[in-house]
């Protein structure tokens, strides 16, 4: 994809902001999920990847947003609900005010980002409703998505009709009070670590797979990844080694525009 490769340099870039952030405030981040597979098999970013993703231990997280409330940058801007109720996620993205990528045809995003995941602690393993969870409101954000595209005129008719009326379903559905209440009590020995199901994503590690962390090269700076990036990468991917066939090896955006280039 054109400007793929300048898209990230701009996101290095911008995680070496927050890398500067963290090791000054002493908060804990690591690379996750194809960040942390393109640091350990590519020793930066996946040829092809167009985004790039760290997390967060939920304290250090919290911390984190406090932070950045104060943070000023011309070019940069943190967004998270904390500083926007508006806001539509439940983490935190760097974004850059320059730069686009375009999702779909005749539509822009809020600009190249870094994602910014907190992880809570659980007491147990993924259980079958855990997945149910993230599956529906994975559901709940690729119909926004879809919804997206049906204003932009870009979609398959029937298709999408069909998944924006599953949306409007999920819509009456009051899954964040019922998500609330099943999840209303904190972990007591806090045996795994893992993604709020908010996310879409219902992966849990074990503590010790990601602490204490390690630092690895990415790109030309050192980044804090997990304890066992092996243990890791195998409960996302598998056989992580292996390249995809290459009719899969491509970007996530439809277009990326750039504005201005990292200097």
């Amino acid at each position: 994809m054109e400007n793929l490769r300048e898209a990230q340099l701009i996101m290095l870039d911008m995680l070496k902001v927050i890398d500067d952030i963290c090791r000054d405030q002493n908060i804990k981040y690591w690379l996750d999920a194809g960040t942390l597979l393109g640091a350990i098999r590519h020793k930066g970013f996946i040829p092809w990847d167009d985004d790039l993703d760290i997390a967060m231990e939920r304290s250090d997280y919290n911390k984190f947003i406090e932070i950045i409330k104060s943070y000023k940058n011309d070019r940069y801007q943190f967004k998270c609900k904390e500083l926007d109720e508006n806001y539509e996620h439940f983490y935190a993205k760097l974004t850059d005010k320059e730069n686009y990528l375009v999702e779909y045809k005749g539509f822009e995003n809020d600009g190249i980002f870094v994602d910014i995941y907190p992880f809570d602690f659980y007491d147990r393993e993924t259980r079958f409703y855990d997945k149910v969870f993230a599956q529906l409101f994975s559901q709940k954000k690729l119909g926004m998505k879809i919804f997206k595209k049906y204003r932009s005129g870009n979609y398959n008719k029937l298709y999408d009709l069909i998944r924006l009326f599953r949306l409007a379903i999920l819509q009456l559905m009051p899954l964040n009070l019922v998500y609330r209440w099943l999840y209303r009590k904190d972990a007591t020995s806090k045996k795994y670590l893992g993604y709020n199901l908010n996310s879409g994503s219902s992966e849990r590690f074990k503590t010790e797979t990601i602490f204490p962390l390690k630092q690895q090269n990415f790109e030309d700076m050192a980044c804090y990844t997990p304890n066992n990036s092996h243990d890791y990468l195998t409960t996302f991917y598998g056989s992580y080694f292996e390249l995809p066939p290459e009719k899969y090896r491509i970007s996530h955006a439809y277009k990326i525009i750039l504005k201005k280039k990292t200097s």
